[in-house]
């Protein structure tokens, strides 16, 4: 093997390291279970209802990625009204999902705030 291709060989594997490491250091730093109750909190926060979520796992790609396998928020429609503002006629209300991405800001989350960049 020639110098050049060894240098070369040597790269790839510390770069190959290095992605390994960050993925270690996510999943240590931001576990499931800390941003599933940021995501509930920011969600019961808005609605002012009552937030249950299931398996929650951590991505990167290339924000933080947060997938949800099912969840559901139950609430009145009083406590929408005080959360939103809005006049409404409902009484209770329950909303589930399945599946849900949330891909989250980097600074954001950094500062300890839950900004979240697109919902799918």
């Amino acid at each position: 093997m020639s110098s050049r291709g060894g240098r070369f060989l040597k790269r790839v594997l510390w770069l190959a390291l290095g992605l390994v490491l960050i993925a270690a250091a996510v999943r240590i730093f931001f576990p499931g279970e800390r941003i599933g109750r940021m995501v509930s909190d920011a969600i019961g926060g808005r609605t002012g209802g009552t937030v249950v979520l299931g398996d929650v796992t951590v991505g990167l790609n290339p924000d933080l990625r947060v997938i949800i396998g099912d969840g559901v928020v139950v609430g009145t429609g009083e406590q929408l009204a005080a959360r939103t503002g809005a006049r409404t006629d409902i009484v209770k209300y329950m909303a589930r999902f399945r599946g849900l991405e949330i891909s989250i800001s980097w600074r954001e989350l950094l500062s300890r705030r839950v900004g979240i960049n697109r919902i799918t």
